[in-house]
């Protein structure tokens, strides 16, 4: 896939999706929806419960596939980390932190480090022991392992559900604001699923509206434009109100 734009930049996922469903007996969950994300963009998904926003981010990982979907990449597939939703069943138990960080780069022979762990420990500021089994931990600071495990394994391409829901408040924009710096440095594209307006509009370059009938029906271009932050917050009130008259 070659698809380059006047920055220089090229599109590292293309993905359109006709229809799909998991149901053939109901109607699809998603319908006539195209995905475009660059190097180094980062895109969130918000929607309505149930209009398939972590369906999107599957089918994005090729975990999901069908017929009517069609997904391209600019980058290998071991170059996608995804980071679930469900957070408490992706970390093991029995593993220390250190040792959830480690693991998937052992299991494809890529070796992470322990000075590697040490340096984006360092970099996001944990004031947790890694060392810890993750229920010694908080959900935040699960959460908080979870991403970092992605990023150890250096992706072209991070798919997030809402990575920051069990975060505090202050520990959530501390956390955005390095995680979008350094995904500026490493030129990481990333799909971020988030109920947060505000997380959306303080991380993302691009932010896309799902209605309930699983279609892309908006598209904010400028979330890091703060003199259009207002706006933008009210488009996203407005089409939230109008998802819930709908139903």
């Amino acid at each position: 896939m070659t698809d380059v734009d006047k920055s220089g930049l090229h599109k590292i996922l293309d993905l359109h999706v006709k229809s799909f469903g998991y149901d053939v007996d109901s109607p699809p969950l998603l319908k006539d929806v195209s995905l475009g994300v660059r190097q180094a963009e980062i895109v969130g998904l918000m929607g309505p419960n149930g209009s398939g926003k972590s369906t999107l981010l599957y089918l994005a990982a090729g975990e999901l596939n069908s017929p009517t979907v069609h997904r391209s990449l600019d980058c290998d597939e071991m170059q996608i980390s995804f980071v679930y939703q469900d957070y408490r069943h992706t970390l093991f138990p029995w593993k220390t932190a250190r040792s959830n960080i480690a693991l998937p780069g052992k299991l494809r022979g890529m070796p992470v480090t322990s000075a590697m762990i040490n340096a984006l420990a360092e970099s996001f500021a944990f004031r947790f022991d890694l060392n810890k089994h993750p229920f010694e931990l908080s959900g935040g600071e699960q959460q908080k392992v979870c991403v970092v495990r992605a990023l150890a394994e250096v992706p072209k391409l991070l798919l997030m559900d809402e990575p920051c829901s069990a975060m505090d408040y202050a520990s959530r924009l501390v956390f955005l604001q390095n995680l979008r710096e350094r995904f500026r440095s490493d030129q990481t594209a990333c799909v971020m699923v988030s109920h947060s307006a505000e997380d959306a509009f303080l991380f993302c370059d691009r932010l896309l509206l799902l209605s309930q009938s699983g279609r892309i029906v908006g598209s904010i271009e400028n979330c890091q434009d703060s003199d259009k932050y207002n706006e933008n917050v009210k488009r996203v009130h407005e089409h939230f109100l109008d998802q819930k008259s709908i139903n």
